[in-house]
């Protein structure tokens, strides 16, 4: 697979405006009309400051872009596809910044010609970063590495915190915050925003704690300032972190998990979930619930609701361009009565209460979009979504999610269900594990030479 990266100069000058915009003349270029009366300049094309700018810029792009004969996709208007002779290229964009990926270099070149064409084009080469996050690629173990290392030690910097001293998990177990009034120079809202952007990213290990803390960006105090710098210890020793990919046709793996009641003001819970692909994660989140569950099993049943429509979606992206068919996706949950009510619809003074959108679960499942699997709690990946976990359980968990050099964090998952085996990678060196069932393997640098034993089942390496 060949991925190159087009950097666009001053993309929304090249936008064209539907609509009459005036302004006034540039201070020393000013003119006056043959009867001395004050002149404007109508604008033809977009400029930076329009609130339209970003908007008549991509729809300029999408013109050309659909010109030279690339589609876009039905899920993300800014994700385009194009087959030529049997092959397939991928345009993504993001405002000025595109990315090309096609397994012909090239194909790969005559696209990028024909964008030189258009417009003001720097310099073309492999993706190695973009938009803060770096991409290594290597070709020999078949591994693509996303990090933001760089991004995550100017944080600590702008924060002076570049010298602080290192924390084991992102917040402390228990901890308790509530709504306050703060007289304290702190940029709370920016420190917030900083942290969204990493956890968002290539960071599913801090998405929880920053969600937590962003719930009182208007209304924080001393605790809370000392809750984001808490954060930012942890980041301090995880510098390194990112997500590891291996080469593969990897299925789509779902975890879903709920906490109950966590939020201290409203008593509402916390869903979390977590999709792997080619043994890493692509889709994460940690969201307050809108509703107030009168159960375990309803929180969790809102969690499973939450983490269905991010398959449908993913699925329905990945058709759109033509890289994956779709299949039934496994939903990995612990809670035995949340999977009773998804599969089953009897209604019953339990759950005749539940908003109807939430049964979207259930269609789901009778239409094979998903199939729910138990999961024993203390494998639930899920779980560093919802809720503060202690040193040692988070480190377990997080540790088959994320991918961190500084901490030894190096297990990549994944789980092939038509072979009925699994596959673990470490450091790119593949080994297949015959599987008297589904599960969820450990860490992979946890692996012995020849047994492993997972819930009491020896399985020989192969």
């Amino acid at each position: 697979m060949v991925i190159k990266q087009i950097d666009i100069d001053n993309a929304y000058l090249y936008g064209e405006l539907a609509e009459e915009l005036y302004l006034e003349q540039p201070e020393g270029f000013e003119q006056a009309g043959a009867n001395g009366e004050q002149l404007v300049c109508r604008l033809k094309k977009s400029i930076y400051g329009l609130k339209q700018a970003g908007r008549v810029w991509w729809k300029q792009l999408d013109a050309y872009v659909r010109g030279i004969g690339f589609e876009s996709t039905e899920k993300d208007p800014c994700l385009y596809v194009k087959v030529k002779r049997d092959l397939k290229i991928i345009l993504a964009v993001y405002v000025d910044d595109i990315v090309l990926a096609g397994s012909e270099a090239q194909i790969i070149e005559d696209i990028t010609t024909a964008l030189k064409e258009q417009y003001a084009v720097k310099p073309v080469g492999d993706l190695k970063f973009i938009l803060g996050i770096k991409v290594e690629r290597n070709m020999e173990a078949g591994t693509t590495t996303l990090t933001q290392e760089s991004y995550a030690a100017s944080i600590l910097e702008r924060y002076g915190m570049s010298n602080c001293k290192e924390i084991p998990t992102p917040m402390a177990v228990g901890a308790q915050f509530a709504s306050q009034g703060s007289e304290e120079n702190f940029p709370y809202a920016a420190a917030i925003g900083s942290l969204m952007y990493l956890a968002l990213g290539t960071r599913p290990d801090i998405a929880q704690a920053v969600a937590k803390m962003a719930k009182f960006t208007s209304k924080f105090g001393t605790d809370h300032i000392k809750g984001v710098k808490r954060i930012l210890r942890y980041l301090k020793g995880t510098l390194d972190a990112g997500i590891q990919y291996t080469k593969g046709r990897g299925e789509i793996i779902a975890f879903a998990d709920s906490d109950y009641a966590g939020d201290e003001q409203e008593r509402r819970s916390t869903s979390g979930y977590i999709l792997y692909m080619v043994g890493g994660p692509v889709s994460w989140a940690s969201r307050l619930q809108g509703c107030v569950a009168l159960s375990t099993a309803e929180a969790e049943y809102v969690a499973l609701c939450e983490v269905t429509k991010e398959v449908v979606w993913l699925q329905d992206m990945l058709e759109g361009i033509q890289v994956h068919k779709k299949e039934t996706v496994v939903v990995f949950q612990d809670n035995q009565s949340t999977i009773a009510m998804a599969t089953n619809s009897k209604v019953s003074r339990r759950n005749k209460h539940i908003e109807v959108k939430y049964h979207f679960v259930r269609n789901a499942v009778e239409r094979q979009v998903i199939k729910i699997t138990y999961c024993p709690t203390e494998r639930m990946l899920a779980d560093v979504m919802t809720k503060p976990l202690p040193e040692t359980r988070f480190v377990k968990l997080v540790s088959e999610t994320v991918y961190c050099p500084q901490r030894g964090w190096v297990g990549v998952l994944d789980y092939n269900r038509a072979g009925g085996y699994a596959h673990v990678a470490t450091h790119g060196v593949h080994r297949r594990i015959t599987c008297p069932r589904p599960i969820i393997l450990p860490a992979a640098h946890h692996l012995p030479a020849h047994y492993l034993s997972v819930d009491g089942f020896g399985m020989r390496l192969s």
